[in-house]
């Protein structure tokens, strides 16, 4: 179908509202966030615009149809929309496209709808290995898309485990109400198996059926023609579902479905009979691409599972140990995770999944652990009154917490048996104090000290605090001379070679930097301490060589009969853990909280507030910019996915605020996705006041300080967890002005409308994190992929049960044991110089 386009002189007018929403559409992904309101706002305007022109009315009708449908297609759909627009604009005439043709019928729709047995897509001799193109129907685009899930063969697909699953309420018929989700068994009717058409100008059609179960009958409407081809009337199926209304009358509104037989209803009823669900009723949903369908995984998993390609899966967990702790053995998690009949069945799959990768994670904690702890460290002993001089000195009061800190620390690196401690407290606590004065006792030893942050933002940061801690006992003679020095990736080559000389001569005793401090043309003296300070944020490679630095003590001793000198390990982070926790995330290490709230900081209002009152909080955004302050936007998504259309992204809200919202004011962006320099780049401008509003994920969680920075507002603030909103919130307020934290909650739920008062409720971070246990369970805790925590890839299952099995297993393993000093090598530091 075509209609004449105009190429008058008016068409660059025309364009003028229509091209730049084309061309920002397509660059978000065919979204439908280009716009203000949508497109189906842009149809109204418009088509004012274009009846002004004088527009053939077919055109203006055409156009508009076309806007006012995207919002209701797919996302092929969509690209065949802006194909038509963008052509038109060019010139071209006006193409309606036919929005019922799949550009994948051959390769992958073929897969869902030919009637086919299960285990026809798998060839007979498919083994765990295979790549996953072996399946019938999948070729190399639909190969392509699964590598993106992570799924590149069969046995990765067995272990592309559901996110969650729909429970569906069976009734009959007669039962259901409009607004529930239910699941019903039905015969579609003879003769009302058949397709409608929608739109006037555009080739769309849906298909609509009635049921009957012999309580009652039900239409249902499904809005595209696909779904024909895999109904045939007289057929029973069982379908889920919403229920909608219309005019008074019930339907169900493009439900799922499946066809069931004699068989299953006799089994069903047998379930029902034992008081459990019929077995249909607990659909599996997947993490999901572009392309890839929850309907087309259940279908290939199925082929496997049919085919019983899970039987050579070989336990990694010992029959006695599943035994101990009533675990199921592998092959019946798999079946259960992807076809499960009963609740119980995934929670006890997800149960020994999420066991099987902290037994693991404990296993690699312990046996680094030991390692590390057959090696020696060197003895660094401090005064009698050094912590009473050190907190004399300070030019505030040190709290109970802090001077505990300190106390654990300075006995720590008291001995040669290597230190690994954990100091956990919020921003502003007084972390780098304590560490600094373990810096300090060893500097007065002789040996070096290093601090190493994940941004040069933050090491500069550190480099403030450090030298404001030396400004205060400089009156110490033993530490008049001591300078500490930075090293950063920014700084120029001459000057980092001279500093790099100077650890090598040993003079440089303090020294504060990025990973520029652990390259491998810096080569220290004598390495002391180490201090990491969010050491997640850091790669595997990085973390080994924070642990054993290459110095020269260490590689004499290596060439010796004395075992290599390794440094104390102490490490800090800003993400408050519940105390149930934090023995099983770290592995029984030596962990030390600092709770109380950080001194000095001013209170942060928070307010909860809808969707409908963004506008209103901006126009408070702007008049705090307009007095010289600065804000934080924060989304919870880098673009958008498929699945969570109404969900903000950065990339695609950003130029919505810089063009429509933030027009007049200086706005950067950052995500986890940017290059590291252009991150830190940005960040730095931002520091510096070069950027008023900046849009953000959780990116800034931590270790981010602007004191000028003021306002946060944080979008769909129910998808985060307390304790990482606590977190965002502590960025503002850092300065001498209160701090501002909008909480924009976007669910209709009133449970994550009363999650989200706790942030009202309570300010300190430890308490939040408390509340945010007991409500969601550890494994949700987990699953927001908090700072600090460790990849664990079922971690989002974890629940108190779980936690209990790895402290009664691996709980008296753990030796906490120390070394006398007769047993390390002699090391006095003198003869080091």
């Amino acid at each position: 179908m075509s209609k004449q386009g105009s190429a008058g002189p008016n068409r660059s007018a025309r364009e003028s509202l229509l091209r730049p929403a084309l061309e920002l559409e397509v660059r978000q992904n065919y979204a439908n966030r280009s716009v203000l309101g949508g497109f189906q706002n842009l149809s109204l305007s418009w088509a004012e615009e274009a009846v002004q022109e004088s527009l053939p009315a077919e055109i203006v009708q055409g156009i508009t149809e076309l806007l006012s449908l995207y919002p209701h297609c797919e996302w092929y759909q969509r690209r065949q929309i802006m194909v038509a627009l963008e052509q038109w604009c060019d010139g071209h005439d006006l193409l309606l496209p036919d929005l019922d043709h799949s550009p994948e019928s051959n390769e992958f729709y073929e897969v869902m709808n030919n009637g086919q047995d299960p285990s026809a897509i798998l060839p007979g001799s498919a083994s765990l290995s295979d790549p996953v193109n072996v399946l019938r129907g999948v070729g190399p685009r639909v190969a392509e898309r699964l590598n993106i899930l992570g799924i590149k063969n069969l046995h990765d697909l067995l272990f592309h485990f559901p996110r969650r699953y729909q429970a569906f309420e069976n009734l009959s018929l007669v039962q259901v109400k409009a607004g529930q989700i239910v699941s019903v068994m039905g015969r579609i009717q003879k003769g009302s198996l058949g397709y409608f058409r929608f739109g006037r100008q555009i080739a769309k059609s849906g298909v609509r059926a009635r049921i009957g179960d012999g309580t009652d009958k039900i239409d249902i409407t499904w809005w595209n023609r696909w779904v024909h081809s895999s109904l045939r009337e007289g057929a029973l199926y069982v379908f889920y579902g919403a229920v909608d209304e219309f005019s008074g009358k019930r339907f169900l509104n493009n439900p799922q479905f499946l066809p069931i037989d004699t068989a299953t209803v006799r089994q069903n009823l047998r379930l029902a009979a034992d008081g459990n669900r019929p077995r249909h009723t607990i659909i599996p949903i997947y993490a999901l691409t572009q392309g890839i369908t929850n309907p087309f995984l259940r279908k290939v998993i199925g082929a496997l599972i049919a085919a019983r390609l899970h039987q050579q899966l070989e336990d990694e967990l010992s029959a006695s140990l599943r035994q101990q702790f009533d675990l199921p053995s592998i092959r019946k998690t798999v079946q259960d995770l992807h076809q499960p009949t009963r609740q119980e069945d995934w929670q006890a799959g997800r149960r020994r999944m999420v066991f099987q990768s902290l037994y693991r994670f404990h296993l690699r904690l312990q046996g680094a652990r030991e390692e590390r702890q057959a090696l020696y460290a060197p003895k660094l002993d401090s005064n009698p009154f050094f912590v009473q001089e050190f907190t004399a000195a300070m030019p505030f009061t040190l709290t109970p917490e802090q001077k505990a800190a300190i106390d654990d620390l300075l006995r720590d690196i008291s001995h040669t048996t290597p230190a690994q401690r954990l100091i956990r407290g919020e921003a502003g606590c007084g972390k780098t104090v304590v560490a600094a004065a373990a810096m300090l006792v060893t500097a007065q030893q002789g040996w070096q000290a290093v601090l190493v942050a994940p941004t040069q933002i933050l090491a500069r940061q550190h480099m403030d605090s450090m030298l404001s801690v030396l400004q205060a006992v400089k009156g110490s003679s033993a530490l008049a001379e001591l300078q500490p020095q930075l090293l950063v990736g920014s700084q120029s080559e001459t000057e980092k070679q001279a500093i790099r000389q100077s650890i090598a001569s040993g003079h440089s005793k303090i020294l504060v930097g990025t990973t520029a401090l652990i390259q491998k043309t810096v080569k220290f003296r004598n390495l002391g301490v180490v201090v990491v300070d969010e050491e997640h944020r850091f790669g595997v490679a990085q973390r080994n060589a924070l642990a054993q630095p290459k110095t020269e003590e260490a590689e004499a001793s290596a060439d010796s009969t004395q075992l290599p000198v390794v440094p104390h390990i102490i490490t800090l982070s800003a993400t408050p853990i519940p105390r149930s926790l934090n023995q099983v995330l770290t592995g029984f290490v030596d962990v030390t909280e600092i709770r109380s709230r950080p001194a000095q900081r001013l209170p942060v209002r928070t307010i909860l507030a809808k969707p409908s009152e963004r506008h209103a909080m901006f126009r408070s955004l702007k008049r705090q910019v307009a007095q010289g302050r600065q804000a934080f936007i924060v989304y919870p998504q880098i673009d958008l996915e498929d699945e969570f259309m109404t969900v903000g992204a950065v990339e695609t809200e950003y130029e919505w605020l810089d063009r429509d919202i933030f027009p007049d004011l200086r706005l950067g962006k950052v995500h986890g996705r940017m290059p590291k320099n252009d991150l830190d780049d940005v960040m730095q401008a931002f520091k510096n006041g070069e950027i008023d509003v900046l849009v953000s994920t959780t990116v800034i969680e931590v270790g981010i300080d602007v004191p000028n920075a003021t306002t946060i507002f944080i979008e769909n603030a129910e998808r985060f967890g307390l304790a990482q909103l606590h977190q965002l919130r502590n960025r503002v307020g850092r300065g001498s002005f209160p701090g501002t934290c909008v909480l924009v909650c976007c669910s209709q739920e009133p449970a994550a409308w009363d999650r989200l008062q706790i942030l009202l409720d309570y300010d300190n971070g430890f308490d939040i994190a408390e509340q945010d246990l007991a409500i969601r369970g550890p494994g949700e805790f987990l699953g927001m992929r908090q700072s600090g925590m460790p990849d664990l890839p079922y971690a989002s299952y974890l629940d108190e049960e779980v936690i209990g099995m790895i402290e009664a297993y691996f709980g008296a393993q753990v030796p906490h044991t120390r070394r006398s000093a007769a047993q390390g090598p002699s090391l006095p530091p003198g003869e080091l110089f």
